[in-house]
């Protein structure tokens, strides 16, 4: 699986990033989008595309909200850090550990340059 991650930069200022990524549902992957400022902290987060007809709860604002401002893979431990979510405990639980890890993954990229 191949993350897609882009630079924000306006007049030659990086003002953050944004990476496309999928992570598992129950029997598909769906697509999400999180916006990252320049300091990898995560600004918003929203799914894109999801293809089950269960689960969608994850989509909600509400939920969703609970990623801003982690970073690092910080305190992104479902049931713990991220509130469960009836209806979507399967991909709740995948987009949370999915977003753990390309947090943490975005910072090692950027200490290696490649980002």
């Amino acid at each position: 699986k191949d993350n897609h991650i882009f630079k924000v930069v306006n007049d030659g200022e990086l003002l953050g990033y944004f990476a496309l990524d999928q992570s598992m549902g129950q029997y598909d992957y769906f697509d999400y989008l999180v916006l990252f400022d320049d300091n990898l902290e995560i600004i918003s987060v929203k799914i894109l595309n999801y293809r089950e007809d269960y689960g969608y709860e994850i989509s909600s604002l509400w939920w969703l909200s609970q990623f801003i401002g982690k970073k690092e893979g910080e305190s992104m431990k479902y049931k713990e850090d991220i509130d469960a979510l009836s209806g979507a405990t399967i991909s709740a639980k995948s987009i949370t550990d999915s977003l753990k890890l390309l947090s943490k993954n975005m910072y090692q990229w950027k200490s290696l340059g490649l980002i």
